[in-house]
């Protein structure tokens, strides 16, 4: 995974000149690090993420004002830097909606994509049913308007967060006005304008067990195209895409195209790289931390000099490196220690510190 510019972040590994560009949009509070799943689950695409403004690198500039402002101003930036138009277009939840719309705008472009897939989603105006912990029905309000004790709670119990940020206020008080900035917008989007529907075959997609958006939801979509239509869950919830999806490929591309090559380098260094000098303890922690951003951050070039934010870390990935190094550490590793230490090398040194003083 690596950046292409501040919008646009590559999911796929190597990709080959010849391979159509899958462009994912994320969910709600997401970033382009939050959806880097679906570069594997699309092997015959080169797949690549959409980083919002005010999210994840972006962290800082002012957010959209709308599903349709963000569609326009990214879909005018991808065809400003790349050279031939996405030919698929996913979105992922509230991610689906600026897909949609993206894919309108393509359309008014002369440039209309191949295909739209929009997962875990309702259409516009479609407000979360059922009993689960990101339904409207349930709260009785609009996601974006609930306290942030509720909204926390939600969150986590849909896995859109980990259980550790409910003890993380630090953190919480980064991702809340983001998720919930992001729920605004799905809720103020709803319709396109009268008579726009896409051209291009639409395919709705889920989780068999989300309660917030159940198969009849995901048929709804239908009357957006004027192509073919097709619906399609795994098991799973929300965010069922974090495992294996049979049959995807064929289902959004019948001809099989080669696969991308998987990411090549080293995970534990990167050449000409210098880490701060480090004792025995400190070395063993730095490696535990350069292998668990080794899989947060699938990069070529993950060592003691990166700097977790800068390579695409989100508040998100801060908190799930974190619980992932408190157990294998046996240590308790407090998220705001990574962002006051940012370079790893520098949080290896202070994650040593409390594990030396638990002794």
């Amino acid at each position: 995974m690596r950046p292409l510019s501040p919008s646009f972040w590559e999911l796929t590994g190597a990709p080959g000149p010849e391979l159509p560009v899958a462009l994912v949009f994320p969910f709600a509070g997401g970033s382009a690090h939050s959806v880097r799943e679906w570069g594997e689950r699309l092997p015959g695409f080169r797949t690549i993420a959409v980083q919002y403004p005010g999210h994840g690198g972006r962290t800082g500039e002012p957010f959209a004002e709308s599903v349709e402002e963000l569609a326009a101003t990214l879909v005018k930036e991808y065809l400003a830097e790349f050279t031939e138009p996405p030919r698929l277009l996913l979105g992922h939840s509230m991610g689906s909606l600026v897909a949609l719309e993206a894919a309108l705008v393509l359309e008014q472009h002369g440039t209309p994509a191949d295909v739209l897939v929009v997962s875990a989603a309702g259409p516009p105006g479609t407000r979360a049913g059922g009993d689960g912990p990101l339904s409207e029905n349930s709260h009785g309000s609009p996601l974006h308007l609930l306290d942030d004790e509720v909204l926390a709670a939600s969150l986590v119990a849909a896995g859109g967060l980990p259980a550790e940020t409910l003890n993380e206020p630090e953190l919480l008080a980064l991702a809340l006005p983001v998720v919930r900035h992001d729920f605004r917008l799905g809720w103020d989007y709803a319709s396109p304008s009268a008579g726009r529907t896409v051209s291009c075959p639409l395919v709705a997609v889920g989780g068999a067990a989300d309660a917030a958006v159940p198969a009849e939801v995901l048929r709804a979509w239908a009357p957006l195209t004027t192509g073919t239509f097709t619906t399609r869950t795994w098991p799973g919830g929300h965010f069922y895409y974090r495992e294996e999806l049979p049959g995807l490929d064929a289902l959004v591309r019948p001809a099989r195209l080669r696969p991308a090559q998987s990411p090549a380098g080293d995970a534990l260094s990167a050449p000409g790289a210098e880490s701060a000098p480090v004792e025995p303890m400190e070395s063993e922690v730095l490696r535990a931390v350069i292998e668990v951003w080794g899989e947060l951050l699938p990069a070529t070039e993950v060592n003691g000099q990166t700097r977790f934010f800068e390579a695409g870390g989100t508040s998100i990935a801060a908190m799930r490196g974190c619980a992932k190094l408190s157990s294998r550490l046996g240590v308790r590793v407090p998220v705001k220690i990574l962002l006051n230490h940012g370079r790893l090398d520098e949080f290896a040194v202070q994650v040593s510190e409390i594990r030396r003083a638990a002794r």
